[in-house]
């Protein structure tokens, strides 16, 4: 089953509107997802026809990783510019997840593209194989690949290594 996370640690009083479920709706109802599973802190949510909501609440990272293991997609709310640097976005490339992000994801940097490695709301309405979105799963998996922690990090060692 298709099913989408979202952090409610990136949902404020302002963007738990009506409009903003609104968005998560049309997002849900494009991409088929009928589980939306919310980590942190509860959420008030609506009843939408065909979604069923699962309150995760706040998790440790063993637990967060068993949850993205089983998830398609999150819903984040990011300024595209600063994307690449959310902790957020690298926990759901990390496992693959693929992420939505309301509006349009212009400027987005570090590599990062649109319809490549996440999707945004003009993304949404492209159709595609299960293939693509595989695909697009892949490719965000691999660009976390050389910005993990652990790539940051040897990254370092070896300029630190190369001044001493």
């Amino acid at each position: 089953e298709n099913s989408l996370v979202i952090f409610s640690s990136n949902v404020g009083p302002k963007e738990a509107s009506p409009i903003f479920w609104d968005e998560v709706a049309t997002c849900c109802r494009l991409l088929h997802v009928h589980m939306i599973r919310i980590i942190g802190r509860p959420l008030e949510t609506p009843s939408l026809k065909g979604i069923r909501f699962e309150q995760a609440g706040f998790l440790d990272a063993d637990q967060a990783s068993a949850l993205l293991a089983n998830i398609r997609y999150s819903y984040l709310i990011y300024n595209p510019t600063v994307l690449a640097k959310s902790g957020l976005f690298a926990a759901s490339a990390a496992h693959g997840v693929i992420s939505v992000i309301p509006g349009a994801a212009s400027g987005l940097n570090d590599g990062l593209e649109a319809g490549r490695h996440c999707l945004d709301q003009p993304d949404l309405v492209v159709p595609r194989s299960a293939q693509e979105f595989d695909g697009i799963s892949g490719a965000v998996f691999q660009w976390y690949q050389s910005h993990s922690i652990a790539a940051t990090a040897a990254s370092y060692l070896e300029n630190i290594k190369e001044v001493a």
